[in-house]
């Protein structure tokens, strides 16, 4: 039963989100969403960032400018991971478009490896998520719950003080009530642009290495079969006409598994166009971010589990960054996927094959050996390896900061 849903029904979440920030195509009906979702999407973003931009402009607190400056570090930069995957929204629709086709054409255990890479793009899909939600609950929702957070005693004057400040100030009711809950409504529908946005290209990526597994796996198995061993140890020179039969079919089954990888790489350097400079958009913020948030969390708020939250968001978005392609990349720690596609090739008895097929193994194996890399910018190779570099930037700057202080 799990294998007859479709591929897009496996990633409904990812979809449903990226058409709730009019990435791609919503509709009620026959009325199109898409250009009002992603008017209000990108505009409550950039009214965010510029709301921080503000706050750090006004303040001659150190501790507030940081806190200002990190959060608007963060917007800025999410608004503009937004316009780049935005932008490339027909790429994406291509590419999303091809993973449905290449679904129909897969066997069911073939299924099973891909659902296992899915599975896993959805996991970080949801921790994701649920850091989102932990920081928009310390923000803008235990303050009420718990009563500690928007009410300031000044002798005897009660301030009400809403999530986030506004060019002009409001703090009788119902006006401020109304506010309250636009601001709520507001930050959730940032979130689930952040979420749609972030974790897409993982998404992408997972899912373009489960069919890098598929096209190895195939080509093992055409050289393994029980006809082919019985063939290769034959000591007798003639060939029967089953013998020549099996040899035909064997052919045309490598023929399609050499049209599978073109297709497959097609895919990596389209999923290459639209995340490289989104990659490298977050690369940067997740970074600095991470460093003016931990400078504020050492600092004398008394209230500093809500910078937690931040923190491990920003450690999130950079790990999406480069956990995915690094699976890519590599396969049982030693060997990577697209060099294991041309190993599997290579070690396939092609040597008693027609010249068409020797042919095509030698393209395989030559294409094979060229390691896929997906980058930030075309010039920052996503790794795990990448992931540690950027913590440890951010440690520095940290460092610096605190030093300047």
């Amino acid at each position: 039963m799990e294998n007859q849903e479709s591929f897009d029904e496996m990633i409904r979440v990812n979809l449903f989100l990226l058409k709730f920030s009019g990435i791609i195509r919503a509709s009620v009906g026959k009325i199109s969403l898409t250009e009002i979702l992603s008017v209000l999407a990108f505009g409550l973003l950039a009214a965010m960032s510029c709301s921080y931009l503000r706050d750090l402009l006004l303040t001659d607190n150190m501790e507030v400018a940081m806190q200002s400056l990190a959060f608007m570090i963060t917007g800025f930069g999410n608004t503009l991971h937004y316009i780049l995957i935005a932008k490339s929204r027909a790429k994406l629709c291509d590419v999303l478009a091809t993973f449905e086709d290449l679904w129909g054409l897969l066997e069911v255990q073939e299924k099973r490896v891909l659902m296992s890479y899915v599975r896993d793009a959805k996991k970080l899909t949801y921790f994701f998520m649920s850091q989102c939600a932990a920081t928009v609950f310390l923000y803008v929702g235990a303050p009420v719950i718990f009563g500690n957070g928007f009410v300031r005693v000044n002798g005897n004057i009660t301030e009400r003080m809403l999530p986030y400040s506004l060019i002009f100030e409001c703090k009788d009711s119902p006006c401020y009530e109304i506010l309250y809950i636009l601001q709520i409504l507001t930050v959730i529908n940032i979130a689930i642009t952040y979420i749609g946005v972030d974790t897409i290209g993982p998404v992408l990526i997972l899912t373009v290495s489960g069919h890098m597994k598929i096209i190895q796996n195939r080509i093992m198995s055409l050289g393994s079969s029980e006809e082919f061993e019985n063939f290769k140890n034959d000591k007798v020179k003639r060939i029967s006409d089953y013998e020549i039969s099996h040899f035909q079919y064997f052919g045309k089954s490598f023929e399609a598994c050499v049209k599978y990888h073109q297709t497959v790489l097609k895919l990596c350097k389209d999923i290459e166009k639209v995340t490289n400079k989104a990659f490298l958009v977050q690369l940067i913020t997740s970074t600095y971010s991470i460093s003016a948030i931990g400078f504020k969390m050492v600092g004398n708020d008394s209230d500093k589990s809500k910078y937690v939250t931040q923190i491990v968001l920003s450690l999130v978005q950079l790990f999406l960054c480069n956990w995915p392609p690094d699976v890519l990349q590599n396969e049982i720690l030693i060997h990577f996927k697209s060099q294991a596609v041309a190993y599997a090739a290579y070690f396939m008895p092609w040597y008693r094959c027609s010249r068409d097929v020797k042919k095509s193994t030698e393209i395989i194996i030559m294409r094979g050996q060229r390691v896929v890399r997906l980058t930030a910018g075309n010039f920052v190779d996503l790794s795990l390896e990448t992931f540690i570099r950027m913590v440890s930037s951010a440690l520095s700057f940290f460092t610096l900061l605190r030093s300047i202080e």
